[in-house]
């Protein structure tokens, strides 16, 4: 996805720190794709705990995008840019009747019926388009039904949704006052002491941030949710990458890794859990290695493909 957080933050990272020279002016599409990315999120909204309430950023949002985009039409008005370098008109209308009837029908569900939040997700045609979409099937090859055969469908699909039978059988409750679970029984099941498990857990991530170089990008990106890994682990990663790369053209690579490793075991040392040490360990040397083994047969059999295909122009020409 182009306009998206991702690659903004992305081209923010690689022109701030990373420092490629052909992306040291992008500032304006960075901030063009976070807005669009803005916008996406604002039309989105499926869950109570994130929708639109009465005085929510989401607003300000949509009313910056509005002016966003009459400045931007402006700019092609007074020749300053050209045509093509704007919307197409459908593509502007678009989104100024979305955006605008959007934000209109938030605030009469907010302010006039007295809504705690509006799901601009629901805010669709979906189900319109889904219920004429039956129309025209239940006409048959009659793709184009005239009106009479419209309202006949629909009082024959009115009286079919109420006279249709359950998909299930005849069921019979025989005991009233048998016990049932409720709401309180099943939050009661999760609302257990914490695990000695759950607690090795928390025990491996040691925080929200990392000032080192390579947590540079997570930071960026964070909202206050990501984690890192431990660093033991991202030491143990470091070193089997390393290996591989010495060892990735051998004729045993995998064996060659794994030597290479014990005989500069000290990363290895660094894991918080004792008694599952070895068994994980393990694993994520063995699975590392492995896809990394496919990884670089896969490159391989494509620079050969490649070499190939050449060979072939040559000896034909």
């Amino acid at each position: 996805i182009i306009f998206s957080n991702s690659v903004s933050t992305g081209l923010k990272y690689y022109r701030d720190y990373v420092k490629v020279p052909e992306l040291r002016d992008c500032e304006e599409t960075e901030h063009f794709s976070k807005m669009f990315n803005d916008i996406f999120d604002s039309l989105n909204r499926k869950f109570p705990a994130e929708g639109i309430r009465k005085y929510s950023n989401y607003f300000k949002v949509l009313e910056d995008t509005l002016k966003f985009i009459d400045e931007w039409e402006l700019n092609v008005v007074n020749k300053k840019i050209e045509e093509h370098n704007f919307l197409t008109k459908q593509t502007a209308e678009g989104l100024r009747v979305t955006i605008k009837s959007t934000m209109e029908l938030s605030k009469y569900f907010l302010e006039e019926i007295g809504f705690k939040y509006v799901l601009s997700n629901k805010m669709n045609q979906d189900k319109l388009e889904h219920f004429f979409g039956v129309v025209r099937q239940s006409t048959g090859p009659n793709d184009h039904p005239s009106t009479p055969t419209f309202l006949q469908v629909y009082k024959i699909l009115s009286a079919y949704s109420i006279l249709k039978p359950p998909k299930s059988g005849n069921c019979t409750i025989l005991e009233t006052t048998a016990p049932k679970i409720n709401l309180h029984d099943i939050k009661a099941v999760f609302n257990t002491e914490e695990s000695v498990r759950s607690i090795k857990i928390q025990n491996l991530a040691p925080g929200n941030s990392f000032n080192i170089p390579e947590a540079t990008l997570a930071n960026i990106k964070s909202r206050g949710g990501l984690i890192h890994p431990n660093q033991g682990f991202f030491k143990l990663i470091s070193a089997i990458e390393d290996s591989f790369e010495i060892h990735c053209n051998t004729e045993n690579v995998f064996q060659n890794c794994v030597d290479e490793l014990l005989s500069t075991s000290g990363h290895l040392t660094v894991f918080p859990c004792s008694e599952h040490k070895t068994d994980i360990t393990t694993y994520i040397i063995s699975f590392y290695i492995t896809m990394r083994m496919r990884q670089h047969t896969a490159l391989q059999n494509k620079d050969l493909k490649k070499k190939s295909s050449q060979l072939k122009k040559n000896l034909n020409w």
